[in-house]
């Protein structure tokens, strides 16, 4: 920010392995290896639903807003989603930057996955990626 001030919404500069970390953190409740790093209660606050996102709450066009995002609900800096894997849902948490950087969290499977990119103001090609990577190829290979 022009103030010095970090601004986690954007041009945070993370490896992806240590992006893995924070999903990793969450997780596990917010314990990094035997050390509480985030309050339990926080991790469950910011991953649990306060808003819809939907073309009413963005103030998009129907018709726009599929370039921008899906339908669902946010958490506090978490996207929340359903991850249709055969007959199975499982709920996820993401982390998204505009261009494609993606931290998805999925309890039920155990799993962390960052992917990487710069496909940037083409938010609607990201959840192409956790449903058809992420749901269709890489839950299937652990279960």
């Amino acid at each position: 920010m022009p103030t010095g001030e970090g601004y986690a919404g954007g041009g945070a500069r993370i490896l992806p392995r240590d992006l893995l970390k924070v999903g990793q953190t969450f997780l596990n409740g917010g314990v990094w290896h035997g050390r509480r790093i985030v309050a339990a209660s926080w991790v469950k606050v910011s991953t649990s639903p306060h808003i819809d996102v939907s073309p009413a709450t963005t103030g998009l066009s129907p018709d726009d807003f599929g370039n921008f995002y899906g339908l669902g609900k946010d958490g506090y800096a978490w996207h929340l989603s359903d991850l249709k894997v055969g007959d199975r849902v499982y709920k996820d948490y993401e982390a998204t930057g505009n261009g494609g950087q993606l931290l998805i969290v999925v309890p039920d499977a155990d799993l962390v996955v960052v992917f990487t990119a710069g496909n940037f103001g083409q938010g609607g090609i990201w959840g192409r990626w956790r449903d058809n990577i992420v749901a269709a190829q890489i839950i299937p290979a652990i279960r």
